[in-house]
């Protein structure tokens, strides 16, 4: 019988958001969450649409 496989990977975590060069090539392809962010932000965002972790199915 076929098996399927779960292969889930963990969200890189930012602590604070920083403008650096290496932060947008850390974050390509990848789930990313930012620790510490504005309240304007967090004012606007919705936990239930987050999904810390990403599943892939092979």
């Amino acid at each position: 019988m076929h098996k399927k496989q779960w292969n889930t990977t963990k969200a890189f975590r930012f602590k604070r958001f920083a403008r650096k060069s290496y932060s947008v090539f850390n974050s390509l392809h990848k789930a990313v969450t930012i620790g510490v962010l504005s309240g304007c932000a967090l004012f606007s965002a919705h936990a239930a649409a987050v999904e810390p972790t990403e599943r892939i199915y092979i």
